[in-house]
């Protein structure tokens, strides 16, 4: 789980995160899904 108090810094962190994952030689091989969820956890 991945949390921020402001949303931008969230997405641009998720962005380059899944570009990562999408270029590993396993990544090509497994679905990925991201869910964000703007509900607060606590």
């Amino acid at each position: 789980m991945v949390q921020s108090s402001a949303r931008a810094p969230l997405h641009k962190l998720l962005g380059n995160w899944l570009l990562a994952l999408e270029q590993m030689p396993s990544g090509r091989q497994v679905r990925w899904s991201l869910d964000v969820d703007p509900v607060d956890l606590y």
